[in-house]
C-alpha cells in the first residue's frame, strides 16, 4: 500500500466516524441504524479501532429499542465487543508481539464459539498474526540465503 492509499484509507475512516457521530447525537432508532452503517464501512478499514466498536455499541444499544428479540442479540454483541481478550490481541498485534496475539486469538475462540460472527473475528485476526510469523520466518531465511548463498541447498533442507 502506498502513502497516498493510507492517507485516503484514514481520511474515509475519519469521515465515517463524523457521520457517524452526528448522526448518534440524534438519539433516534433511525439514525442508530444509519450509523451502522457507516461504522461498518469504517471498521473494514480500521479493524482495530477502540473507538469504532465503542460506537458500534451505542450505535446497537438505540436501534435495539423495537423488540426483545433484538434487545437480546443487542446484549450479546455488546458483551462480544467489549470481550479484553481482542484488544489485547490488537494492541499485541500492532507491537509486533504476533505470537503473543495468536496466543489472545486462540483463548478469544476458545471462549466465543456459541456466536459465529464473533469466531469469524477472532479467526481471521489471528489468521493475519500467523501470516506476520510466517512473513518473518520468510523474510530470515531470504536474508540467510542472500549472506550464504553456496549453504543454501543446506538451509532448504533443514527447514523442511
Amino acid at each position: 500500500m502506498s502513502a497516498s492509499d493510507g492517507i485516503q484509507k484514514s481520511q474515509k475512516v475519519i469521515e465515517c466516524i463524523n457521520c457517524a457521530a452526528e448522526l448518534l447525537k440524534l438519539r433516534t432508532s433511525e439514525a442508530a441504524t444509519s450509523a451502522l452503517g457507516s461504522i461498518t464501512e469504517a471498521m473494514s478499514i480500521s479493524l482495530y479501532s477502540e473507538k469504532l466498536f465503542e460506537m458500534k455499541a451505542e450505535a446497537l444499544c438505540m436501534s435495539a429499542n423495537k423488540t426483545e428479540e433484538a434487545a437480546a442479540a443487542l446484549a450479546v454483541t455488546i458483551c462480544e465487543l467489549l470481550k479484553q481478550k481482542i484488544p489485547a490481541g490488537n494492541t499485541a498485534f500492532q507491537s509486533g508481539r504476533h505470537t503473543e496475539a495468536v496466543e489472545y486469538y486462540t483463548s478469544a475462540i476458545s471462549n466465543s464459539m456459541e456466536s459465529h460472527a464473533f469466531a469469524a473475528i477472532c479467526f481471521c485476526n489471528r489468521a493475519a498474526a500467523h501470516q506476520a510469523l510466517v512473513d518473518a520466518t520468510l523474510l530470515s531465511l531470504l536474508q540467510t540465503v542472500f549472506a550464504f548463498p553456496l549453504q543454501a541447498k543446506e538451509y532448504f533442507l533443514d527447514a523442511l
